[in-house]
């Protein structure tokens, strides 16, 4: 018996090796074994078995060449055949290799070792207990379905008819924030689950959302499994198992969970659709919503994306009617969504972090008794150290940006390579002494606000203060329990917050992101404004919204001070169709890294032009040009965009110039990393 091996190695190719008869009784698909590769013993998986050698090998090869396997690792398959079918599917579509592909599926699980139980159980649910904002609620006020709205029941109604069916389909729920899309993503859930079906929730981030963990612990109780990043190995182990064994029905976790052993799957629920957290962005580049659209067409089974914000492509698939659009207008109660105020900061004299009007609306919340939520956009405003002599900032050796300082341990940091050191006392570049912080990150807008006003009690959420385990919850409770007037945080607040007691949110230098180079900022921008915007006024308070920017004028920042998301749409997508964006084209962006800047450079160069010999009309090449930050981690960058109508055209010529680009061998003086639907650009 020959056994077809995909090897977990940055190679095309499986690998054909012999089965030994005592073994082949215990051979089957999706089973991990031990082989021989070069001189070392490798982690492989069974993805197909032959009884004869296959014809495509060299005639020349004999028999007594093909290494015999040394050990088969599973006791049962940990791949199936629909989760085989859905890495073959990803290997193809990302052109990544399929070994590397499976060995991301299984991430988690040791991978030289049986998978066996840890000898102690685990209760995921006690990771959650006392740590949670409503752990001091009695469970079962909490277990209690609400009263759906008419909205609510007619969506569920259709999405009812689709399950009721048992064929794919997809369903795109837009409901504004506070409009209770947690409530059909559970009775859809409780729905497949009565059906004798699995359903698969997967969530932005597992750390920011312990009150959606909460709710549905609370409803479905031992029959929920967790899989985040914050488990320990024996914990993930456990929970990994309960899965595969069908002891749980519904499986909530962050974008690895679009890998979860799940049996008989009947419904995949994408919270947050539009998140950029979904996509990985290193080594194999997938995206988890995407990914799983694809597992539930592989499993007949139905999927809900929700959002008050959808990207741009999934709002598009329903205008063409690929996805079913359901929508969820008002909020729950009939609550108004907060009125927006911009205030133009052009019209303010000097450069305060703080303007009046936001400081009049933080005192008359801290006098009235009610929270307030800051949200700081620090993509491109991040603090910086200034050399006031000639204007240096001092820099990462190893990536081409400034150092970020933080005063609470007066360092600075590079927040992609983690390299640090203490501020210098003196310039680099004039040997001059005076130095000055610009710039506002969290810290500074609490140190400021603190000063201000005395004696408000500040949290803060960012990634200094949530490197701890249940950080976030410990932040959280402390809002829910009314410890604190004032949470400032970024992008994380935006999203799994429902605190009643919020009823002014403030946005800080909200046009920031706007300067980035990379064609999604708008919608970027759009959507952070409208989601913070939906942190205030949940509650039986009315809220209020108070947008800081430069920039009042744009577009993004216009139609999200309005709540319109049509409107944002609609001049959005007028812009990506007239240069060729998604959705109306494919993207595939082409990194070449390497230590040597010249080399890369001419690696790039040479791949481009066998890009270009391979492409016929349609096909659209940017590039070669320097990445926006043209060196991280000591690589330098080069990318290469390329655009199309369809993703297969685009595949096929760059898997083909790739063969041709690796055959050349003196031209291989970098890495090439294909990013295939890139969500940045930088």
């Amino acid at each position: 018996m020959y056994l077809h091996i995909a090897i977990p190695r940055p190679l095309e190719d499986t690998f054909i090796y012999k089965c030994p008869p005592e073994m082949e009784g215990q051979i089957s698909v999706g089973k991990r074994v031990i082989a021989p590769f070069g001189r070392q013993m490798v982690t492989g998986y069974i993805i197909n078995t032959s009884k004869e050698l296959p014809t495509h090998l060299k005639p020349e090869i004999k028999q007594g060449q093909i290494k015999p396997i040394s050990s088969i690792l599973d006791a049962t398959p940990l791949i199936d055949k629909t989760m085989l079918d859905l890495c073959k599917w990803a290997s193809e579509y990302y052109l990544f290799p399929l070994g590397m592909v499976l060995k991301t599926a299984l991430s988690g699980i040791p991978e030289e070792k049986e998978l066996r139980p840890p000898k102690k159980s685990y209760n995921i649910l006690d990771l959650f207990k006392d740590k949670t904002p409503f752990a001091d609620k009695p469970r079962d006020t909490v277990a209690a379905p609400p009263i759906l709205t008419p909205h609510q029941e007619g969506v569920l109604s259709t999405i009812r008819e689709s399950l009721k069916k048992g064929d794919f389909s997809v369903h795109l729920l837009h409901g504004i924030t506070g409009s209770g899309k947690t409530e059909i993503y559970m009775h859809s859930i409780d729905y497949v689950t009565k059906s004798g079906k699995s359903s698969i929730v997967l969530v932005p981030e597992i750390a920011i959302t312990p009150q959606l963990i909460t709710r549905f612990f609370a409803r479905f109780k031992e029959r929920v499994a967790v899989l985040h990043s914050g488990l320990t190995h024996n914990e993930r182990i456990w929970e990994w198992l309960k899965i595969m064994e069908g002891k749980v029905d519904v499986i909530i976790g962050v974008r690895a969970a679009v890998f979860a052993p799940v049996k008989n799957l009947g419904l995949v629920v994408i919270d947050e659709e539009h998140e950029h957290s979904f996509k990985q962005e290193d080594g194999f580049r997938y995206n988890a919503r995407d990914l799983a659209i694809m597992r539930a067409k592989l499993s007949r089974a139905s999927v809900i994306l929700g959002s008050a914000t959808p990207s741009l492509e999934s709002f598009y698939n329903t205008t063409t009617k690929k996805y079913v659009y359901l929508s969820l207008p008002e909020r729950i109660n009939r609550r108004p969504l907060p009125p927006v105020r911009i205030v133009d900061m052009r019209k303010k004299e000097g450069f305060s972090i703080f303007t009046d009007e936001l400081l009049e609306a933080l005192k008359q919340r801290l006098y009235n008794g009610e929270q307030s939520l800051l949200f700081l956009n620090r993509r491109g405003f991040s603090p910086f150290l200034l050399c006031l002599d000639c204007g240096y900032s001092p820099e990462c050796p190893n990536c081409s940006v400034s150092l970020t300082y933080h005063k609470s341990d007066n360092s600075l940091h590079c927040h992609y390579c983690d390299y640090r050191i203490t501020p210098p006392d003196t310039c680099s570049k004039c040997s001059g002494h005076k130095f000055r912080a610009f710039g506002a990150g969290t810290q500074r807008v609490e140190e400021e606000l603190k000063k201000i006003i005395p004696g408000i009690r500040v949290v803060r959420m960012d990634r200094d203060t949530t490197t701890k385990r249940h950080s976030h919850h410990q932040i959280f409770k402390s809002m829910e329990n009314k410890e604190a007037d004032v949470l400032i945080g970024t992008q994380m607040v935006t999203k799994g917050l429902d605190l009643p007691e919020i009823t002014l949110v403030g946005v800080l230098f909200a046009d920031s992101s706007l300067h980035l180079p990379d064609f999604r900022s708008a919608e970027r921008t759009f959507q952070f404004i409208t989601q913070v915007a939906g942190r205030s006024g949940r509650g039986d308070k009315v809220g209020e919204v108070i947008v800081q920017t430069f920039n009042p004028d744009h577009y993004s920042i216009r139609y999200a001070s309005m709540h319109d998301f049509e409107g944002f749409y609609k001049e959005e997508s007028s812009f990506r169709k007239t240069l060729g964006y998604p959705p109306y084209k494919r993207l595939v962006r082409i990194l070449i890294k390497g230590n040597n800047k010249e080399l890369v450079e001419s690696s790039a160069e040479r791949f481009k032009s066998i890009l270009t010999e391979s492409s016929g009309n349609g096909i659209n090449i940017l590039g070669p040009v320097p990445a926006p930050f043209i060196r991280i981690r000591g690589k330098f960058r080069w990318h290469i965009i390329m655009k199309a109508n369809d993703s297969r055209t685009l595949n096929r010529i760059i898997k083909n110039s790739l063969k041709a680009f690796n055959a050349s061998s003196k031209h291989k003086h970098g890495l090439i990393e294909i990013d295939v639907d890139p969500l940045n650009l930088l």
